[in-house]
């Protein structure tokens, strides 16, 4: 029920923000400006082409927010989301005040490195939503690993695998949500993370992060032949670096 009101109150700010847009003279001026400047670029030498970029965008965004009401449709298309997704509510919800989640769901990835391979390329899809599992098949099998999520949990397991003498590396990009590593014995790994707001969990410690980056080594790093080195950017979530 309240998944359909948000929706008939979403529609009717719809309607009337575009109503109110184009009631608004100063919007379309701006709407206008903007989109010529853009257009326009196509056309300009290189040395005004990012002054027309940044004019264009800028004046689009000032027409959209002069409407008083694009607040409002953010606020409610945010909400429906978030109900929408709850797993999104329950992190940022633990994040704030601390709570244990009530359910524990990741997408699971079984890490397999090879030394060498007979194809000259690979593409693994990117599942950019959702807590699907993945167990059942090799996902990452070629080379490094280059991870885009923009909402959900992972876990990355690197103990089913024997990873070549070299240094092998993990690139993360997520939006919202929670990356477990499973690091195996004899293994050294670096993480590199910046992070907007979270936490990074290594054994018994924990670092609060809020628009910050963080660097750590494990103690084996500079002996140890088999490295991992994991570079994560996070809007909002958790790191958990476990050794098994």
């Amino acid at each position: 029920m309240k998944r359909r009101w948000l929706i008939i109150i979403l529609g009717i700010l719809g309607l009337l923000m575009v109503y109110e847009f184009f009631n608004n003279r100063f919007s379309m001026i701006m709407l206008a400006i903007g989109i010529g400047s853009l257009l326009l670029r196509n056309w300009a030498s290189k040395k005004n082409q990012n002054s027309l970029f940044m004019i264009g965008i800028f004046a689009i965004l000032f027409s959209l927010f002069s409407n008083r009401l694009v607040l409002a449709f953010i606020v409610v298309g945010l909400l429906l989301f978030i109900g929408e997704n709850p797993e999104i509510y329950q992190l940022i919800r633990e994040l704030l005040t601390n709570k244990k989640p009530l359910k524990n769901q990741n997408d699971f990835v079984m890490v397999d490195f090879e030394q060498s391979s007979n194809a000259p390329y690979k593409v693994s899809k990117n599942l950019w939503f959702g807590e699907n599992r993945e167990t059942e098949e090799e996902i990452y099998s070629w080379e490094d690993i280059n991870f885009t999520k923009i909402f959900g949990n992972t876990v990355f397991d690197l103990g089913n695998t024997i990873l070549p003498k070299e240094t092998n590396i993990i690139l993360i990009r997520k939006g919202i949500g929670k990356t477990k590593i499973l690091v195996p014995e004899g293994v050294a790994i670096s993480l590199n993370t910046s992070m907007l707001l979270g936490k990074v969990l290594i054994e018994e410690e924990e670092i609060d992060l809020k628009n910050e980056t963080f660097h750590w080594y494990s103690d084996n790093y500079q002996t140890d032949a088999r490295k991992v080195k994991v570079m994560a950017n996070v809007l909002i979530g958790e790191i958990e670096v476990v050794f098994l």
